[in-house]
């Protein structure tokens, strides 16, 4: 069986069999990414997903509620079962499903209908298993399995990377996934528990409930959390890498809140780190070099003052660069002001 990589190869297989109306089947470790896969194909390809767990369902849940009609009885459709449109029908858990629903789902899969329902054309049914670990499944057989195109689907750091970046994953896990390429060679550490770690970060931030600076220990209700997701030993070195790394502010930051940053920018001046605060200077510069970026900036009262407060703060040195960049790109808008005697 051939291994596809969670993340942008993943997403284009699942969507080129899904055109092809061809169920595929899913198998790998939990939380590589396999349903989430799947949801992000759906809204790719602007159609429908529904979800059903096997493990959680009875033949009634599938074929629906038989009724008699005069002499004959008819099953009511259950609200799941899609009519009309598009869409991907993932049949989750599927080995965790009982023996007792084999037979619906073979139905289903042969027929694309049950008890004589149609399942609207333009759905295609997938489906998603867990394997590799210490599982409580059943085997598949052979006559069931080959209703699909099977992969084994697998979690490398590089190619979950490229999905991360667009899906807003923090940018300190994805710091610290760079630097650990065997990050999911351990189960507890998947896709699925990192993207968690990232979602405590962001909350933390919102509510300024962790550290915001380099530097700065986590409280150790956020150690506890994220050990709860990714298992002790990760969470020891990911922790030393969110205290000792450092990056530069992004230049969006600084100019749209840099009351929020600046806390960071006097630990660094503190500290005498003119390299974090130089780089910082130079990207801001670099994204204010467009004119049009420029008169956006300065058209806004307070984005000009906060890229001016930030020009202010730093050490000396640095702001006679910064008022020499400033009079050579004829930007006099964003010049430090003189102080007064």
């Amino acid at each position: 069986m051939r291994d596809v990589h969670v993340g942008p190869e993943l997403e284009e297989f699942c969507a080129w069999a899904v055109r092809a109306d061809l169920p595929v089947l899913l198998l790998g470790k939990h939380g590589v990414g396999k349903s989430e896969s799947l949801r992000a194909v759906a809204r790719k390809l602007d159609i429908g997903f529904i979800t059903l767990n096997l493990s959680a369902l009875e033949p009634v849940d599938l074929q629906g509620m038989p009724r008699i009609v005069g002499e004959q009885v008819e099953y009511v459709a259950p609200a799941w079962f899609p009519t009309s449109g598009n869409g991907i029908l993932l049949l989750d858990e599927i080995t965790r499903a009982p023996r007792h629903l084999r037979a619906p789902l073979y139905q289903l899969l042969t027929e694309r209908g049950l008890n004589g329902r149609p399942l609207a054309k333009g759905w295609v049914p997938v489906a998603a298993a867990n394997i590799g670990g210490t599982y409580d499944v059943d085997e598949l057989d052979g006559a069931f399995t080959s209703r699909f195109v099977c992969v084994r689907v697998t979690a490398a750091v590089d190619s979950w990377l490229k999905w991360a970046r667009d899906a807003g994953v923090h940018e300190r896990v994805l710091d610290f996934a760079a630097l650990h390429p065997d990050l999911f060679e351990n189960a507890e550490s998947n896709p699925r528990a990192w993207e968690g770690v990232s979602k405590l970060l962001h909350a933390g931030e919102r509510d300024q409930l962790n550290p915001h600076a380099c530097g700065s220990s986590p409280t150790p209700l956020l150690q506890k959390l994220v050990a709860g997701l990714v298992g002790d030993v990760w969470s020891a070195a990911f922790w030393q890498h969110y205290i000792n790394a450092c990056r530069p502010l992004e230049p969006t930051s600084i100019i749209t809140q840099y009351a929020t940053q600046r806390p960071t920018v006097a630990q660094w001046v503190s500290q005498k780190r003119m390299d974090l605060l130089h780089h910082t200077m130079k990207m801001l510069q670099g994204h204010l070099q467009s004119q049009a970026i420029h008169d956006a900036v300065v058209a806004k009262d307070i984005q000009r003052l906060n890229v001016i407060a930030f020009a202010q703060d730093l050490p000396a040195e640095l702001r006679k660069k910064w008022s020499v960049w400033v009079k050579d790109r004829e930007f006099p808008r964003l010049a430090i002001p003189r102080r007064r005697a």
